[in-house]
């Protein structure tokens, strides 16, 4: 979800989305799905990504 190893600092838009999945999740929650986000190759990102759309696999 969130934002695959997106630097905060400067971006104001990753700064809000982070903002706001921080308020969803709390921060632990957070800093979980960032971590696990942050090591994931670009692949298994997009996999991952592919499989939560409609018709994903």
């Amino acid at each position: 979800m969130a934002v695959r190893g997106t630097a905060i600092a400067g971006d104001r838009d990753v700064a809000r989305i982070a903002a706001a999945a921080t308020r969803a999740l709390g921060a632990a929650g957070f800093a979980a799905a960032y971590a696990k986000g942050a090591s994931m190759s670009r692949d298994d990102a997009l996999a991952a990504l592919a499989g939560s759309l409609p018709g994903g696999s």
